[in-house]
């Protein structure tokens, strides 16, 4: 009999140290001190699916997915922005922190316009556009809190913006005057938006910017659409006046939506070929501009937004066919990429990506009445979950604080 009874206490202990429960109190009897350690350094083992998971190698980073999926491994930055909202509702900027989407509260009360682009200059500081009516509407956040740099203009539009740091934005848009638009771009001096000249590409007044984007501290890009003869424009220029840049031959009506500038001194364009219903990519060297070869998608698709890695670019739209999201990658040659939700009635309208191809893409599905956001990280693109109070607002850009 105490034969028996010393067997059964060693089989006692072994239990106790080998459990491998994840209780949050630590040296506990029956905590996992053995294997794994416990959970005062629990380095996010495969199988704790829940709060209680204390990790710090690698970051406990999100809650939706949990914690433990093989996407959660911190190779985006923690935080960005997303921008959008609706002439009904007015803007919405939302937040994401390390427990996911949070909605920041706007100073005074904003006037029922959506914002329709943000641009971020480091990891606490970024721009925010929209406006109609007779305000420019423009908001920059800076340490947690958004800041009314809104700026009187009579029927203004802003539909793009890029910043390279707190003294050096610029906007893209346009005014209207008596039934017609005139293309506008406005450059910040940290003080106030200031417009420059902009050639038009005729005198009907029907043109509009859409984006823009800073190449470096002396020139920046932008896109737009002379509506008027129904093709795409191009800009460069500064604060002195932007003039405009040859196209390469595109049959038919196109347009512009988005631009970016790139590694290796190369700039993306994207947009529609109105003529065949197709998406649109332009790309300038230090040859010029040219057209972009891109896979067969549908009979009606378009592109929205466009982003750079160290060694790819991204752009995404909408598959008006299919109804569902774009996701188009470039490296050797442009492929599609498969998106983790069903085909319904969504898309995608902005991108943003960091050096090593992860980020967050952003837009709205129309069949749900609910944004759409996913998060990208090591090659894989999964969705997340936005604000409950305002998940019925669509999204229309994106900005990563790095």
């Amino acid at each position: 009999m105490p034969i028996l009874f010393i067997l059964a206490l060693v089989f006692l202990f072994a239990g106790c140290v080998s459990d491998n429960d994840d209780d949050t109190t630590a040296n506990e009897a029956d905590d996992d001190s053995a294997a794994p350690p416990d959970d005062d350094d629990d380095n996010d083992d495969n199988n704790d699916n829940d709060a209680a998971d204390d990790d710090t190698t690698p970051a406990d980073d999100d809650t939706t997915p949990a914690d433990d999926d093989t996407i959660d491994d911190d190779e985006t930055s923690e935080n960005a922005i997303a921008v959008g909202g609706s002439e009904n509702y007015g803007p919405v900027a939302w937040i994401r922190g390390p427990k996911g989407w949070s909605a920041l509260t706007f100073p005074g009360v904003p006037t029922l316009y959506p914002l329709n682009d943000v641009s971020a200059f480091n990891d606490a500081g970024a721009f925010l556009v929209g406006g109609y009516g007779q305000t420019a509407g423009v908001y920059e956040y800076k340490d947690g809190t958004l800041i009314d740099r809104s700026f009187a203009c009579y029927s203004c539009w802003q539909f793009g913006v890029s910043a390279l740091n707190a003294t050096r934005a610029a906007s893209a848009g346009c005014y209207a005057n008596m039934g017609f638009t005139t293309s506008r771009i406005w450059i910040d001096d940290g003080v106030q938006f200031t417009a420059a000249a902009v050639a038009e590409p005729n005198a009907n007044g029907m043109c509009v910017a859409r984006d823009i984007s800073w190449i470096n501290q002396d020139e920046a890009v932008a896109v737009g659409r002379d509506y008027y003869t129904n093709l795409g424009i191009l800009w460069s220029g500064n604060e002195q006046g932007f003039a405009i840049e040859e196209p390469p031959a595109v049959a038919g009506s196109w347009q512009l939506t988005a631009v970016a500038a790139c590694p290796g001194d190369e700039v993306y364009a994207v947009g529609t070929h109105g003529a065949v219903a197709q998406g649109l990519v332009l790309r300038r060297t230090a040859k010029g501009w040219s057209k972009e070869t891109l896979p067969a998608i549908s009979l009606h698709w378009d592109l929205r937004g466009i982003g750079c890695s160290d060694d790819s670019v991204f752009a995404v739209g909408y598959d008006w066919i299919n109804g569902r999201g774009l996701l188009l990658k470039k490296t050797a040659a442009w492929t599609s990429e498969t998106l983790p939700l069903a085909d319904g009635g969504w898309g995608l309208d902005a991108i943003a990506t960091d050096s090593n191809g992860g980020g967050y893409l952003v837009g709205y599905d129309h069949f749900a009445s609910r944004a759409v956001i996913f998060r990208g990280s090591a090659g894989e693109w999964q969705p997340e979950d936005p604000p409950a109070a305002e998940e019925n607002q669509p999204l229309l850009g994106v900005a990563i604080l790095d």
